[in-house]
């Protein structure tokens, strides 16, 4: 039986081709990759493909720079990038630049970053710029620089600096125009914090906003899912988390969502496709992991599941039926609690309205061409 909270739902998926920690990841068109880190013991070059229609992992290549770990990775107007790093475990800083073609699977050495390499960085994108954050040095102390990389012009810009202590390990994410920075190891007693700023490229300023819920963290990761952002994982130091959160930047609210359904990491690898967010990799405690988790919002709780072959979710005012083929012709049902018919009807192209309803727990009974019955239970709450 699956876990249901506030209809949404974690789901396991193909592992990792390798069990890694300190990769990092993002996410281009359909396909998410995971780059580099290492096993525990030897640093990876590969990069491996996430095909989430097929859900298989498979290599994308090696890359031809230095071997790195602990990099920061995010994807700009179909290209990833990935960013400094140490060169193997244990190894120099790095400040290189590479960009990723997803379309030819070629690697492009960019301009280096001025200043000193860093590992455990974090980077986000937007308008067409891609900016690195924070990172530790290899004096050990912690970076609290914004630098933007336009690929435009090949060239770096420093930005304002947080107006914090300097961090590493912290999610980074852009959201609305607006870039954020969340918990991190900001060489506070436990090396770790919550708290959450926003920046502004259009001022060049920063903000600081409502913490994140729950414990103080480092090298957690997060996503971007239907206009909001979700953070959680990482740990501080000492004990693994995996409670997750979603962020509203409109309102400044986080809201805590249902656990993550693997084991709790360290610097675990975030991204989303269009319709799911993604948690895979990282340090677990018996060592590196392969681990890879969906995160499906709107998904639909199993209250009883005879038939793997269906998996409803919610999308806005409609329920998708995920496996349902084209032209089959059923029958739906939508209860409340009470038994009370809210909406029924023939169910051909996988696609239910559902409408306005109010919000409650409800019932979705399939009734396949056969008579053969299957039945879920969600939750409405808007």
């Amino acid at each position: 039986m699956s876990s249901l909270l506030h209809g949404q739902l974690w789901d396991q998926r193909a592992d990792v081709g390798m069990a890694l920690l300190d990769a990092t990841g993002f996410a281009v068109g359909e396909h998410g990759f995971v780059f580099g880190g290492h096993d525990g013991a030897t640093a990876q070059n590969i990069l491996w493909r996430y095909t989430p229609s097929l859900d298989v992992w498979g290599s994308a290549g090696t890359f031809p720079g230095t071997i790195a770990r602990a990099c920061a990775g995010a994807a700009l107007d179909g290209k990833g990038y990935v960013y400094g790093g140490r060169t193997g475990v244990g190894g120099q800083y790095s400040s290189a630049l590479w960009s990723f073609d997803a379309s030819t699977f070629q690697w492009t050495r960019k301009a280096s970053k001025p200043g000193v390499g860093l590992a455990y960085s974090s980077a986000f994108s937007m308008n067409g710029i891609l900016y690195v954050f924070g990172g530790s040095t290899p004096s050990n102390s912690y970076s609290n620089e914004l630098w933007a990389y336009d690929p435009g012009t090949d060239q770096w810009t420093i930005r304002a600096s947080l107006p914090a202590a300097g961090r590493s390990g912290t999610i980074a994410l852009s959201l609305g125009g607006k870039g954020y920075i969340i918990g991190g190891n900001d060489a506070s007693a436990n090396f770790a914090s919550r708290d959450v700023w926003e920046y502004d490229p259009a001022i060049d300023s920063w903000t600081r906003k409502s913490d994140m819920p729950g414990p103080e963290r480092r090298t957690g990761c997060g996503f971007v899912l239907g206009g909001l952002a979700y953070a959680g994982g990482g740990w501080d130091g000492s004990d693994r988390f995996t409670d997750f959160y979603s962020y509203d930047p409109l309102t400044d609210v986080w809201t805590a969502i249902s656990d993550f359904g693997g084991f709790g990491t360290y610097t675990p690898v975030g991204f989303a496709t269009d319709n799911a967010g993604y948690v895979a990799t990282g340090g677990a405690s018996s060592g590196a992991s392969a681990q890879c988790w969906a995160y499906v919002k709107g998904a639909i709780g199993l209250q009883e599941q005879a038939d793997e072959r269906f998996r409803p979710f919610r999308n806005g005012s409609e329920i998708v039926v995920d496996g349902w083929k084209q032209g089959r012709v059923g029958r739906f049902r939508v209860m409340d609690t009470d038994g009370r018919m809210v909406a029924e009807g023939s169910i051909t192209r996988g696609r239910i309205a559902l409408g306005a309803v109010a919000n409650g727990t409800y019932v979705l009974n399939l009734i396949e061409p056969n008579g053969a019955l299957f039945s879920w239970k969600f939750v409405v709450l808007e």
